[in-house]
C-alpha cells in the first residue's frame, strides 16, 4: 500500500444503480419534474465483510462519532 492511499477501491455510481441498489437514492419532486438525490448513509463493515450497522437519518457531521461507536461496541477499534 502507498502512504496516503485507502486500502480499498473507490467506485463511482454515474447512472445511480449502486445508490438505489442499497436504498440511499431518492427523488425529490420539483416543479413537475423529480430530481435524484442521495441520502448520507454510512455502511459500516467488519473485516469479514458483513455489514455491521447502516447509519442514517443522523446530520452528517455525527457519522464518523457514530461509526466509531459501533466498531467500539464491538472491539474492533481499543477506545483508548
Amino acid at each position: 500500500m502507498f502512504p496516503g492511499h485507502a486500502p480499498f477501491r473507490l467506485i463511482s455510481d454515474p447512472d445511480r444503480r449502486l445508490a438505489a441498489a442499497y436504498g440511499v437514492r431518492r427523488d425529490l419532486p420539483v416543479i413537475g419534474r423529480f430530481v435524484p438525490l442521495v441520502d448520507r448513509v454510512t455502511f459500516v463493515i467488519g473485516p469479514d465483510g458483513r455489514v455491521l450497522e447502516v447509519i442514517r437519518g443522523i446530520p452528517p457531521s455525527r457519522h464518523a462519532e457514530k461509526a466509531l461507536e459501533v466498531l467500539e461496541s464491538t472491539r474492533l477499534v481499543d477506545k483508548g
